[in-house]
């Protein structure tokens, strides 16, 4: 069994606010140990800068640097030590400090899972964390794509993009069938709609803003419940101007969104600068259709005419009349409701993902034990 050092340097898989980002680390977890690896989380560290400040970015990356040197001594006192080291979600604002110098020390494989370059990053505010972040790619032993617009950026600039993986997102299905309380074939009622994202400033606002919008085109009854919570709620119940149809539940544990699911028929979305959207992964497994703008990667996880619709993004009058057309053709949401399931079975499977990155490690770790012979190369100086 080999050991793999985890960390997310974003937020960790244990924070105590819920997002997709915690939600996919703890999924890359799972894989990992579905996989046959002993996974343990190196680190708590966030190295998230979201205001562009270099004082505070020339601070962290200095942190991370003390930080690696401390996981070392710790673990020679534990006498633990990684086979390999795996990173998930890096990008300009959120840069992995700890890794790279983890496994340069080792001389162990380096992954990162869904990391995303953007080469205007290079000048500006993020200088410094976009240079750790290019220093890491260049490092890593294999990069692996779960939203293939990241991948298309990747490859211009990678001067090998060999080592890039693709991996569909992908959902803990035993886990959803064990926090779902209802049987799998609970009828949902007429006409209602849910929205499972929460409530941010920037791109989950501005989304919800255009469900605003879309609603003057919508004139078939119905009842639409909102699920989430976060600094903007109050903004975003305020949008809606107390309207009758619209139900806030507030944040939910996962029993009961699943629960909830399983009673309506139809998930709409704008996202806005939506990287995929696990909610929808999530909604479909529930039977539930998908309505959403086409953009960022939703379309890598909504098959399009088949378990729902994409539409024009950020236009309120196309979302809002594809959704007045859908409540009132039963049997066109019906048929997307019946693809939906196995639709996510088929593509989107903890176990499909355990199988990828299986046999991505496999392959790294059998180069590794190769080149190094019989024994653990000695480590490096650091």
């Amino acid at each position: 069994m080999s050991q793999i050092a985890f960390y997310a340097p974003l937020k960790p898989p244990d924070h105590p606010n819920p997002s997709g980002d915690r939600l996919i680390a703890n999924l890359f977890m799972k894989a990992l140990a579905e996989a046959g690896h002993d996974v343990r989380l190196a680190s708590r560290f966030r190295s998230h800068d979201s205001h562009g400040n270099e004082k505070r970015q020339n601070r962290m990356i200095k942190l991370g640097e003390t930080l690696a040197r401390r996981l070392i001594r710790q673990w020679e006192k534990q006498g633990y030590r990684p086979d390999a080291w795996f990173t998930y979600h890096l990008y300009y604002k959120a840069p992995d400090l700890i890794g790279p110098h983890i496994s340069r020390h080792y001389s162990i494989p380096y992954l990162v899972a869904e990391a995303s370059w953007a080469g205007k990053r290079a000048q500006g505010p993020w200088h410094n964390y976009h240079l750790q972040l290019e220093q890491a790619l260049l490092q890593a032993d294999a990069i692996i794509t779960i939203n293939p617009h990241d991948a298309i950026a990747l490859r211009r600039f990678l001067p090998d993009s060999s080592h890039l993986v693709n991996l569909p997102p992908f959902l803990d299905i035993a886990a959803i069938k064990k926090a779902s309380e209802l049987p799998l074939t609970v009828k949902p009622e007429p006409n209602r709609l849910i929205t499972i994202a929460m409530m941010r400033p920037g791109d989950k606002l501005h989304s919800y803003q255009l469900l605003v919008e879309a609603l003057q085109y919508v004139d078939q009854p119905f009842q639409w419940f909102m699920v989430g919570d976060g600094k903007e709620r109050q903004t975003v119940e305020q949008l809606f101007k107390g309207d009758p149809r619209i139900h806030f539940t507030g944040q939910l544990n996962a029993t009961q969104v699943h629960k909830l699911l399983s009673e309506c028929e139809l998930h709409v979305w704008p996202a806005v600068n939506e990287a995929f959207g696990m909610a929808l992964l999530e909604a479909q497994y529930q039977h539930v259709a998908i309505l959403s703008g086409d953009e960022g990667g939703v379309k890598y996880v909504v098959a399009d005419g088949k378990t729902g619709q994409l539409v024009k993004p950020r236009d309120p009058k196309a979302l809002g009349t594809a959704l007045n057309h859908l409540l009132t053709q039963p049997d066109t949401l019906h048929g997307y409701r019946q693809q939906a399931r196995a639709y996510v079975e088929a593509q989107h499977s903890l176990t499909q993902a355990a199988l990828i990155l299986s046999a991505t490690l496999s392959n790294l770790l059998h180069k590794e034990h190769h080149n190094a012979g019989s024994h653990h190369p000695s480590p490096r100086a650091y």
